[in-house]
């Protein structure tokens, strides 16, 4: 039976973090009166990737096809509440200078996710 290569997350995270942290400093330097505003947009999209991926990736193998199918929809469930409840509790108990730019660098950090393909190559050959 052949056996497809999981991703590395812990790899893949490093190098979504250090693309987030040069977004940070980048935006910081241009703004420099909006560093929360950019921290807590990377904090708000990282967080709930990294809950998802941790449930998403938990099992793996052909007989565990029922846990990857549940382990996959609580993690999608528990993306969208914590994506949700951070962005409430962002807008409540952060004193955002400028809302535009939180909600920019959110955009980018999402978008950054299709770079996935790119930032984890699977070595089989």
């Amino acid at each position: 039976m052949a056996k497809f290569p999981r991703p590395s997350l812990k790899k893949l995270f490093v190098k979504q973090l250090c693309l987030a942290s040069g977004l940070v400093l980048l935006l910081g330097v241009i703004w420099r009166e909006a560093w929360i505003s950019v921290i807590a947009g990377v904090l708000v999209a990282l967080i709930p990737q990294l809950i998802f991926s941790w449930f998403a990736f938990s099992y793996s193998g052909a007989r565990q096809q029922f846990q990857q199918l549940k382990a996959l929809f609580l993690g999608a469930a528990l993306k969208f509440g914590s994506t949700v409840v951070l962005f409430v509790l962002v807008f409540t108990l952060v004193p955002l200078s400028n809302p535009i730019l939180f909600l920019s660098t959110y955009a980018l950090v999402v978008l950054l996710n299709w770079l996935n393909p790119w930032l984890v190559r699977s070595r089989t050959s």
